[in-house]
């Protein structure tokens, strides 16, 4: 386990309030911005140990095939979801 910079990563808080802790994980809330997070986080070898390749082959690859309309529309949806009017859109 590793220690983290105690600003938050999405919003340069500091200030943070625990949430659950459950053996060594402890997760926080960043009081600015309720990003969740753990600290003392994974090193890269936990990270390997709990994410074996099993680990994605079992949960990944069940969707559109790459470069299909059914791919394209899920795409263009999820990109509306997260980043909001493109650029020179206007509201009136």
């Amino acid at each position: 386990m590793e220690s983290i910079d105690p600003l938050c990563l999405l919003c340069g808080g500091r200030e943070r309030k625990m949430l659950h802790r459950r053996r060594s994980w402890t997760v926080h809330r960043c009081a600015s911005c309720d990003l969740g997070f753990l600290d003392p986080r994974p090193d890269g070898e936990e990270l390997k140990a709990l994410y074996r390749q099993s680990y994605f082959d079992g949960h990944f690859g069940h969707g559109p095939e790459p470069g299909t309309p059914a791919m394209k529309r899920r795409l263009s949806q999820d990109q509306e979801s997260w980043a909001g009017p493109r650029c020179g859109d206007r509201h009136q």
